[in-house]
């Protein structure tokens, strides 16, 4: 018993010193196509049909 309490302690440590994936801030190119009644925007490019 006390060798899982063990275990788990060592997990709870390393989740807590390293907490998972650093924020990761992706630059996207917006485009818009906008008409008398309507507004379309997105970040697809012409290849990505």
């Amino acid at each position: 018993m006390k060798r899982s309490a063990l275990y788990l302690a060592i997990v709870f440590y390393l989740l807590a010193a390293f907490p998972g994936q650093a924020p990761v801030s992706a630059k996207d190119t917006w485009t818009s196509v906008r008409s008398k009644n309507f507004l379309q925007g997105g970040t697809a490019g012409h290849s990505d049909g």
